[in-house]
């Protein structure tokens, strides 16, 4: 599942944050739902950011500064 993707992600990275595609390139709409929405309802083992709740577009916007997406 998702999930289980997700959790084994997060033990090989985990100072990544979960983002879809489209948060990171407007032109795209991959994975077709809403990636925040989806963290909020899920308890994704170790995932730091899950008490931060949603990226801001500010968030998005420090990642790409710092060259880190």
């Amino acid at each position: 599942s998702l999930k289980k993707v997700l959790e084994g992600l997060v033990l090989k990275y985990p100072d990544a944050k979960i983002v879809g595609h489209y948060d990171l390139d407007n032109k795209k709409t991959c994975p077709n739902f809403n990636v925040q929405d989806y963290l909020r309802h899920e308890d994704i083992k170790n995932y730091k950011f899950q008490e931060e709740g949603i990226l801001t577009e500010g968030d998005l916007n420090e990642l790409r500064d710092a060259g880190e997406i």
